[in-house]
């Protein structure tokens, strides 16, 4: 289906949208996609046991590629005596754990010698102080793709075949070009940047048409939207679930969204370097840990640790996220996906406020943030009267132009506020954590 799908993009809208109505997109999408639904919905009558059995063939499978074929684990197998054909989940706990500067350190090295096919480059947006890049291919987006469905399948949530509304991703300059529509997609994307009292009416009305169940959105942003739809008096009446990720949900964010919609905001998490996979259903408020997407371990902490089954070009073996979870006390194991975790500490920003009022996500800085290749890290300070106070670390690749480009990106966002950049050497860390607090704001 890719020679069709790359000559359906050349055609007029009429032909692409008739396309995208009449082909499922399980089958636009291709034959992993395809397949890797397909699978998870076995999964979904495994048990525990089974899941068990097939997490530690696949943990296996990765060990023994990697002991052949990448030269990092060949020589950190060697240096440790360790044997990929383990006999337990324990045995892989010889191993050290793998960082980003590990892999920035240790870049060829962890590039498997046997791979000749196209590779993809991946970044992180660097939130915690250490930018990272690395290499996997297009099967992952595909994998990935189809294990975010299954979650948002399980809370009844619709995408891809289904319209959805997205308040998130879109940042238009100005009120003309609010909503964008992916009809290849089925998404109608809604700019979460201009969220506020002029414009709630009119973000509720084009819900309310639309014909959509779900809204996919930042926690924070949802938070907002309940907050305005209940000040203003308006219904979502046709919205039936609310998904969001790349945030974690605050108690009282999680409150106010059920006493406005009748219903929680469910969530998945994961990485870009996708090491782990949790999601909540409808089943529990605690996140199913997918034991075919990866091998998660926890340490002392409650630190996420992970193995991918999924990149074969680079794979990361006890990669540490530095993102910390609650576990539960009693784990429920009567499933193919156990409720092992309660909660989970991902980066946790106050929300900027904009020049007309909205609440902004501090992971829309982040989207910025990562996609900029002269700025190492960075801190956004809000004060009382809105202005914005910007700490930035430079690299090679800063410019001249590099900070009027930067300033026009923060003021599409937030609009005409006064803004301050300073270059500085480091961005101080939280001594517990490690991680970089980089929004702050001291409106509350």
């Amino acid at each position: 289906m890719g020679v069709i799908n790359r000559l359906i993009k050349k055609q007029p809208s009429f032909i692409k949208n008739v396309y995208y109505n009449l082909v499922p997109f399980r089958y636009r999408y291709g034959k992993i996609f395809s397949d890797t639904s397909s699978f998870l919905h076995k999964v979904d009558e495994w048990s525990y046991d089974k899941s068990i059995e097939y997490q530690f063939k696949e943990l296996k499978k990765v060990l023994h590629h990697c002991h052949n074929n990448v030269p990092y684990y060949q020589k950190t197998f060697a240096k440790y005596g360790f044997n990929p054909n383990i006999q337990s989940f324990d045995d892989i706990k010889k191993l050290p754990l793998l960082t980003k500067d590990l892999i920035n350190d240790n870049f060829d090295d962890l590039i498997s010698k046997n791979y000749n096919g196209k590779k993809i480059l991946f970044k992180t947006s660097g939130s915690t102080g250490s930018r990272l890049k690395f290499y996997g291919d297009d099967s992952m987006y595909k994998k990935e793709a189809a294990y975010i469905l299954h979650s948002f399948k399980s809370h009844g949530g619709e995408l891809y075949d289904k319209w959805s509304i997205w308040i998130r991703r879109h940042s238009p300059k100005d009120l003309s070009d609010l909503v964008v529509k992916d009809y290849e997609l089925k998404r109608i994307y809604i700019s979460p940047f201009h969220l506020n009292d002029d414009t709630i009416l009119f973000y509720s009305n084009l819900i309310n048409k639309s014909g959509s169940s779900t809204i996919v959105t930042y926690p924070s942003t949802a938070y907002w939207l309940s907050c305005l739809l209940e000040k203003h008096n308006l219904k979502l009446p046709y919205i039936k679930s609310i998904h969001g990720a790349s945030e974690k949900c605050l108690d009282s964010w999680g409150d106010k969204i059920k006493s406005v919609f009748g219903f929680n905001l469910k969530m998945h998490y994961g990485q870009v370097e996708k090491v782990s996979f949790m999601y909540q259903s409808n089943k529990s408020e605690s996140y199913h840990n997918d034991l075919t997407y990866s091998y998660t371990e926890f340490d002392d902490s409650n630190t996420i640790i992970g193995t991918s089954f999924m990149n074969y070009v680079m794979p990361f073996i006890r990669y540490k996220t530095n993102d910390v979870v609650t576990l539960n006390q009693n784990v429920v194991y009567d499933n193919s996906r156990p409720l092992v975790v309660s909660k989970i500490d991902g980066r946790v920003d106050d929300m900027v406020v904009s020049e007309s009022g909205s609440r902004i996500p501090s992971v829309n800085f982040y989207t910025v943030m990562s996609k900029r290749e002269d700025i190492s890290m960075f801190q956004l300070y809000q004060k009382l009267d809105k202005s914005l106070y910007f700490k930035i670390v430079i690299n090679d690749n800063f410019q001249d132009s590099s900070l009027i480009e930067l300033r026009n990106e923060i003021i599409k966002r937030v609009g005409n506020l006064p803004l301050e950049f300073e270059i500085v050497d480091e961005i101080v860390r939280n001594p517990n954590t490690g991680k970089v607090r980089c929004v702050i704001t001291e409106i509350k």
